[in-house]
């Protein structure tokens, strides 16, 4: 394969492998934020 062919499939792996981590953290924040606002709702209700 030539240089480039290598660099543009190194290059399209690193992004999918950064969006695919970026998409995690989001989800991971996402749900964390949820079950503390859940947990702080049920905490006032007492």
């Amino acid at each position: 394969m030539s240089d480039l062919t290598m660099t543009a499939r190194s290059s399209a792996s690193v992004s999918a492998t950064l969006c695919r981590a970026r998409a995690w953290l989001a989800r991971t924040w996402i749900s964390e934020r949820l079950r503390a606002a859940i947990q702080a709702a049920y905490a006032t209700q007492d």
